[in-house]
């Protein structure tokens, strides 16, 4: 199989390349798309430690490190993930994947206002054709009903609708 022998090539490449962060990124990617998530977050992970750390690694990879967390985790966003996602946006301010996630977390927590200023904080800063508005204008609505605000006016509709169930973001 081709994947599977370009997976063990990938492997023996960083044996023997331990300080090849970006061949951990694409060992990372190539997990998920496998659906190994938490070999995954491992090979992630073990980029970010062999850059230095959360601080000296680029933030993109401290980023998709914690959103590998996330996937490994049923897409809840954990107390870890999220203080990699803080560290991913110490290292660059604004990284929208980061702001994404956290806002999210916030909406499985249940602080549903708190992750609708995310979202639409994140939006407001995005470039018009930015790929993840789409998503984030989803999160926005669906946060925004489970509330009872009307995505369109953000005024509270005559029902409220707001709900106790955990909140998956999907």
């Amino acid at each position: 199989d081709d994947v599977e022998s370009a997976l063990v090539e990938q492997i023996e490449r960083l044996q023997r390349e331990p300080h090849n962060t970006e061949g951990w990124a694409l060992l990372g990617r190539t997990y998920r798309v496998l659906g190994q998530l938490a070999e995954s977050a491992a090979a992630y992970r073990a980029g970010v430690d062999q850059a230095g750390g959360p601080e000296a690694a680029p933030s993109a990879l401290v980023a998709d490190y914690a959103e590998a967390l996330v996937f490994a985790n049923n897409n809840l966003v954990s107390p870890q993930a999220e203080a990699w996602f803080g560290a991913a946006l110490a290292g660059e301010a604004g990284m929208p994947k980061a702001r994404y996630y956290l806002a999210l977390g916030r909406a499985q927590r249940g602080d549903m206002t708190g992750a609708i200023a995310g979202w639409r904080g994140l939006e407001a800063d995005s470039a018009p054709d930015a790929p993840w508005l789409e998503a984030v204008r989803r999160q926005i609505e669906n946060a925004g009903t489970r509330l009872g605000i009307d995505p369109k006016t953000g005024k509270y509709s005559t029902e409220n609708s707001c709900s106790s169930t955990r909140y998956s973001g999907n």
